[in-house]
């Protein structure tokens, strides 16, 4: 009986691309791609991981008999023949699609969107086939949060024994931000209740909290988890209630301003919390590298 080789790919956003395969339903190998690369959270098209993967597995790609990508929006981006060559482009974000290259890829992403035109799509086939996969080999892609879903659900044998709840929450996914999975003992798959839209995205605020702190976006948002363990939240979940709560009737998060407005209600915060003399002075040094952002930045 042959084998069933499973190539994953997830090209990021702006950060993190890697690879990953499987054989019969069994993880073999997963790399990120700054791992080969060595650039730090590289968001390039992960040909090297492909090949890294497959050689750990021990397959040829030719022997892959289905390739599934991390996000469905994907397919849809623009200037994708620059990316695979990495001679330029990315993949963005629509989150952060402010600036003016990513706002221009924004309005060709929706153009595409609208018309089911995927010229990412096309240009992932060609690539591959350049790199061996069969032609007939089948090219899918996949719910980003469904696949944050089954990297949990499927690689935690325990948790299916029991009912159980799943939550996926995000900055951005194929237009989410959070999304809530149900299921019962010996489910074999969860099943989605609950999603909410990016625009009321909880991880905005997290994103813009790691830059007010003079850390990178995309990058630091955990070391930000990290030091809050060591903090008092009474000190500032009043303040952060003004401006991000959640709405138990809508099941929804409520943010209640715009990006800039939030940054500067951060900004806002954080200026009270400095003032208070039981503040470490290492978070009074930290405030000062928020002078170096201008409204542009954000």
């Amino acid at each position: 009986m042959s084998r069933v080789v499973t190539l994953g790919i997830h090209c990021g956003y702006q950060h993190d691309s890697g690879a990953s395969v499987l054989i019969d339903g069994e993880i073999f190998s997963s790399i990120s791609e700054e791992r080969m690369s060595r650039i730090k959270k590289d968001s390039s098209f992960p040909e090297l991981s492909i090949i890294k993967c497959l050689e750990v597995a021990g397959v040829s790609i030719n022997n892959v008999t289905e390739v599934f990508i991390g996000a469905e929006d994907v397919q849809f981006q623009p200037f994708s023949k620059r990316y695979m060559n990495k001679t330029g482009g990315v993949l963005f974000s629509k989150r952060s699609h402010m600036q003016i290259y990513n706002f221009f890829s924004f309005l060709i992403y929706s153009f595409n969107k609208r018309f089911n035109f995927t010229p990412f799509k096309n240009q992932l086939h060609k690539k591959l086939i350049l790199l061996g996969l069969n032609d007939e080999c089948s090219v899918n892609f996949i719910n980003h949060h469904d696949c944050h879903m089954a990297s949990v659900f499927f690689t935690s044998k325990e948790m299916a024994k029991k009912p159980g709840n799943i939550f996926c929450v995000d900055g951005y996914g194929d237009s989410l931000s959070v999304s809530v999975y149900k299921f019962s003992a010996n489910d074999k798959l969860p099943n989605l209740v609950v999603t909410m839209d990016y625009s009321v995205s909880p991880g905005l605020m997290y994103g813009l909290t790691t830059k007010y702190l003079g850390m990178k976006p995309n990058r630091h948002e955990g070391k930000v988890t990290g030091l809050a363990a060591y903090g008092n939240s009474d000190i500032l979940y009043k303040n952060t209630k003004k401006f991000l709560e959640y709405n138990f009737k809508k099941r929804e998060f409520v943010i209640s301003c715009a990006n800039i407005s939030l940054f500067s209600k951060i900004k806002k915060i954080f200026l009270k919390l400095l003032n208070r003399d039981s503040v470490n002075p290492i978070l009074r040094e930290m405030q000062v590298s928020f002078n170096n952002y201008s409204k542009e930045d954000i």
